[in-house]
């Protein structure tokens, strides 16, 4: 596996009892696809990486719609253990993805072109924040500016992603100073 066919799925943030099971914030909108993983690289802060295999995988619903996930890592049997992986990044190969018909991953929107639904071109997205109630495409304007527009379905269309566009529905304000 090389780094470039590995996607972030998760992040551990804490030990969970005394038998080396982890915490993991996931970074999926799906937290239940961890059920689907054999094994994960775990990314130390100091950027050192090992495979783990999955032992069992645990979701639990939290208020806000954020799932916690619980992991047991295959050799990771202890208290001490498990906090040594505080921080870590969780990665897989990115075909162990399965995702919707309908779904996408973030990177494959930057560099897209954004049109308005009228036909008029806006720029190219830049990035994809993911925020808390809803992710935040960040656009570079033909005009030098960065315009910032939620990711709803009332603003933004995704049906020609194919053919490398975005296309937005702009209200006043959207786009103006």
């Amino acid at each position: 596996m090389t780094p470039e066919s590995l996607i972030s799925v998760g992040r551990v943030v804490k030990s969970r009892g005394l038998r080396g099971e982890v915490v993991v914030r996931s970074l999926s909108d799906d937290p239940e696809r961890f059920k689907t993983f054999d094994e994960v690289v775990v990314t130390a802060d100091d950027g050192t990486s090992s495979i783990y295999k999955l032992e069992s995988v645990r979701t639990h619903p939290r208020k806000g719609g954020l799932a916690e996930i619980h992991l047991r890592l295959e050799g990771v049997d202890s208290r001490e253990a498990s906090d040594a992986l505080r921080g870590s990044l969780l990665t897989v190969p990115l075909e162990k993805l399965e995702l919707h018909e309908d779904e996408h991953f973030l990177f494959d929107l930057v560099g897209l072109s954004v049109v308005t639904d009228q036909g008029e071109p806006i720029g190219r997205v830049a990035d994809v924040r993911p925020m808390p109630a809803q992710n935040i495409i960040v656009i570079a304007t033909d005009d030098g500016r960065e315009t910032l527009i939620p990711d709803i379905s009332e603003f933004v269309d995704k049906s020609k992603l194919d053919d490398g566009e975005l296309i937005i529905t702009p209200i006043d304000g959207l786009l103006s100073d």
